[in-house]
């Protein structure tokens, strides 16, 4: 009985291009994704400089506020010292605006990373209380009230000068950068018009308080629109990145020589050697030499 031909191996079947091209995908979405995580970065220290810039915005409201009483108490001191006795109990009032605005600045400096404006303002509120008991006593002319109140104001720009260093640290938002410029100079600008007759720097501060309203609200419309870009930028991140994962995943349930779709059994046969082959098929043609011809003619 002739033996059994061996099974010749089966051809394999060639690589199906969905693997490479969900690799291709894969990377595709990569390069696209990586990109928009340095744009969340920026987005992040944005956020960060928006938050340091509305951390010395309120500091620097309350030396301005300790600035304008300084100004109203300077004036009316100045009518008292100069005989006007009734406008004491004003004076007294007024001195104690400036004492409470300077312990209100005093606690918000306190509130951040303000140690030598802090310092500054505890200096400048001891000078304070000595000027205010000179002038209590009634142991200073007016015109040495007027040029103390100058050097007080003078110390309390060293401060406002600490806090507005603040904005160096630019703010990519046009219009909060642009609220944010029109509060420099201002309380200089008003120090200098408190020289003139009159309360001529009184209109330079109500400036000042509208741009800090402003620049407050800016920041905050700033703060809003990063944070809503940054959030359709984290979800398109998250899709492209969860597009090129299942695009991969054929690649991660087939790895290379696992079973094909043309293996019905689920196993691929192992190729047979060569030299056992060759026997195989030089046993067959033996076979078929040996098996006994018809030799009749044709007619």
């Amino acid at each position: 009985m002739p033996s059994p031909a061996p099974e010749l191996p089966r051809p394999r079947t060639p690589p199906r291009p969905r693997g490479r091209l969900a690799l291709l995908a894969a990377v595709a979405a990569l390069t696209v994704a990586l990109p928009l995580g340095q744009v969340l970065r920026d987005q992040q220290e944005e956020l960060q400089r928006i938050a340091a810039r509305r951390a010395a915005l309120d500091p620097l409201v309350r030396a301005v506020d300790v600035q304008r009483g300084l100004l109203a108490h300077r004036d009316v001191a100045g009518l008292v010292l100069r005989g006007r006795a009734a406008s004491e109990p004003e004076r007294k009032v007024r001195q104690g605006d400036v004492d409470d605005r300077m312990t209100t600045l005093a606690v918000s400096l306190t509130t951040g990373p303000w140690d030598r404006a802090l310092r500054e303002s505890d200096v400048l509120r001891d000078d304070w209380h000595a000027l205010a008991l000179r002038i209590t006593a009634r142991r200073i002319g007016a015109d040495d009230s007027d040029a103390g109140h100058r050097l007080l104001i003078e110390q309390l720009l060293v401060v406002v000068d600490i806090l507005d260093a603040a904005r160096s640290i630019g703010v990519a938002d046009e219009r909060a950068a642009e609220a944010l410029a029109a509060l420099h100079g201002l309380p200089r600008q008003a120090a200098l018009r408190s020289q003139q007759p009159g309360a001529a720097w009184a209109p330079v501060l109500a400036q000042f308080d509208t741009a800090a309203q402003a620049a407050a609200g800016e920041l905050a419309a700033a703060r809003t629109r990063v944070q809503a870009t940054r959030t359709h930028l984290l979800a398109a991140t998250a899709g492209l990145l969860l597009f090129g994962l299942l695009l991969g995943l054929p690649l991660w349930r087939r790895p290379a020589g696992a079973p094909t779709p043309t293996d019905p059994e689920g196993e691929i046969q192992p190729l047979p050697d060569k030299r056992e082959v060759a026997a195989g098929l030089f046993d067959r043609l033996r076979e078929t030499s040996q098996q006994p011809r018809d030799d009749t003619p044709l007619r």
